[in-house]
C-alpha cells in the first residue's frame, strides 16, 4: 500500500495548498504531479495517461474531492485494452483524495496502483470508459491479477457493455423509427 502520512507525500506533493477559490483543484494537483516527473502535456485530453514516463509506461492522475458528492473518476477509454495487449506496456494510477474548503486544499491520501489492481466497470460514453468501482465513495482496489486475467475480465465486461448498448439502441429504434 502506498498510503502516506502527513509528512511523507510522494510525487513532490505537499499536505496543504492555498489556491484561488474557484480554481479547478483536480487540474492543479495533476499539474503538480506532472511537474514532479518533468512532464509537459502535449494535449489537454490524453487517451490513457496524464504522464508518459516512456512509450510503454503511462501514469494517470485521479483526484477525489472528499467535500463533493461528485468524483472525477473515470480511468481511461476502454480501448486501452488494445494498448495493454502488449505485455511491455504498463498503466498506473495515482489516486489523490483531498478536501477543498474555498481554496484551502488539504491532501488526505495518495495511493498508487496498477490497472490490474483497480476494480472497474465500463460506463456508457463513446466506445466506453473504464470507471473505478466505488464502495461508500471510495475506490475499490483488489489484489493484483495477471495481465492475461485482466484481458479476459475486460473481454467479458466489454461484451456485456456492448450487449447493453445494442439493447438500448434497439429500444430507441422501436420508439423513434
Amino acid at each position: 500500500m502506498d498510503e502516506h502520512t502527513y509528512h511523507d507525500l510522494p510525487y513532490g506533493l505537499k499536505k496543504t495548498y492555498k489556491i484561488t477559490p474557484n480554481a479547478e483543484a483536480a487540474e492543479f494537483l495533476q499539474a503538480e504531479v506532472q511537474e514532479f516527473f518533468g512532464y509537459k502535456s502535449k494535449s489537454k485530453r490524453e487517451k490513457y495517461a496524464d504522464i508518459w514516463i516512456n512509450e510503454n509506461y503511462g501514469i494517470n492522475v485521479k483526484t477525489d474531492n472528499l467535500n463533493s458528492q461528485q468524483n472525477k473518476g473515470r480511468l481511461c477509454t476502454a480501448e486501452v485494452n488494445q494498448w495493454l495487449k502488449n505485455e511491455n506496456n504498463k498503466l498506473s494510477f495515482i489516486f489523490i483524495e483531498y478536501t477543498n474548503d474555498n481554496g484551502d486544499l488539504e491532501i488526505q491520501s495518495v495511493q498508487t496502483r496498477n490497472i490490474e489492481e483497480v476494480e472497474y466497470e465500463i460506463s456508457n460514453q463513446g466506445k466506453g470508459l473504464l470507471q473505478p468501482k466505488r464502495y461508500r465513495n471510495k475506490v475499490v482496489f483488489r489484489s493484483t491479477i495477471s495481465r492475461s486475467e485482466w484481458m479476459e475480465e475486460f473481454k467479458i465486461k466489454y461484451a456485456d457493455f456492448i450487449d447493453k448498448q445494442i439493447k438500448r439502441f434497439e429500444e430507441k429504434k422501436k420508439h423513434w423509427c
